[in-house]
């Protein structure tokens, strides 16, 4: 990526501190929510002997309203300026 003339990925944005933070609580956030939405599939099933219909209907309320959420982000998101969306394009 170092030596294209036009790279996919600027890797020169890892420079910036704030960027490599952000990245790094990104991928931590998302490891920590996927563990726990295994973990409470495994509880609902295991300890509280649900059967695997069950659990997923225990977790469907919240997949339901992570839907909708993700819908509403979706119409703001479209609403703002395009240019002010990406941070590589800035170095």
């Amino acid at each position: 990526m170092l030596l294209l003339a036009d790279p996919m990925l600027k890797v020169s944005i890892f420079k910036v501190q704030s960027f490599r933070l952000m990245t790094l609580i990104g991928i931590a956030a998302f490891m920590v929510l996927l563990g726990t939405e295994q973990m409470v599939s495994i509880f609902a099933q295991d300890v509280t002997h649900l059967t695997s219909m069950q659990a997923g209907m225990v977790l469907f309320p919240g997949a339901a309203l992570m839907q909708s959420r993700r819908q509403l982000l979706v119409v703001y998101m479209m609403n703002l300026d395009p240019s002010s969306w990406s941070l590589a394009e800035r170095f």
